[in-house]
């Protein structure tokens, strides 16, 4: 529809607090940034459902700040919290990009297995890769690199279970945690592990799929 439109809204005062950015493509991913200064628009390019281009605004006037793609066979995108920086990730393997000016940061990283989530540090310098076996019923994994060059910066963290499905970082960014999803309702585990050195601090144990878990914001 060539009359659609985004705008952001207070959602106290339920007033806009932002001017009206037409959209005449199927939004897939919206972000605003941790300081509310940006918005990042992510929309299905075209009819092409893989196919994914990534418009980036000032968020209270709507000013065009760049744009990226479009990106082909993109399994996601994920902004880091200022909406600075934005991972693309394909099948396997994953490339970070410049917002402001739309530059890739480093070549794409290529792992062993499917990519299916990034989640950023909170102070931006770091990234994790949530990485499943999928059908080879092999081990999971979760890769932490350094956000400036895209070099993994902890051993990797392993998982038992061969499909994951979140893993996120602690609002002090100090601990990650990651759960399975599990279809023969047998006692698996998410794990919590140690940022900075990829120790394994805690395995939890669940029956059925946990789809989501998350930090407290004190990480307690």
């Amino acid at each position: 529809d060539a009359s659609s439109a985004l705008q952001i809204w207070n959602a106290k005062f339920w007033q806009p607090v932002s001017a009206s950015i037409p959209s005449t493509n199927q939004v897939v991913k919206t972000a605003l940034s941790r300081d509310e200064q940006r918005l990042l628009v992510a929309t299905q390019n075209g009819a092409d459902t893989n196919s994914v281009i990534v418009h980036v605004y000032e968020a209270g006037d709507g000013h065009l700040i760049s744009v990226l793609g479009p990106f082909e066979q993109v399994k996601g995108v994920w902004p880091d919290k200022g909406c600075m920086r934005l991972a693309v990730g394909q099948e396997t393997s994953v490339q970070l990009w410049d917002l402001t000016t739309a530059k890739p940061l480093w070549a794409p990283i290529v792992y062993s297995n499917q990519l299916d989530l990034v989640d950023f540090s909170p102070d931006g310098k770091q990234f994790l890769a949530m990485c499943s076996s999928g059908v080879n019923f092999g081990r999971s994994q979760v890769h932490i690199a350094a956000t400036a060059t895209g070099r993994e910066t902890a051993r990797v963290l392993d998982h038992p279970w061969p499909i994951l499905t979140c893993a996120a970082y602690s609002a002090d960014g100090r601990l990650i945690v990651a759960a399975c999803r599990d279809w023969k309702f047998e006692e698996r585990e998410a794990r919590v592990w140690d940022a900075a050195s990829g120790q394994l601090l805690a395995p939890l144990k669940h029956k059925d799929g946990v789809e989501q878990a998350v930090f407290s914001l004190d990480g307690h």
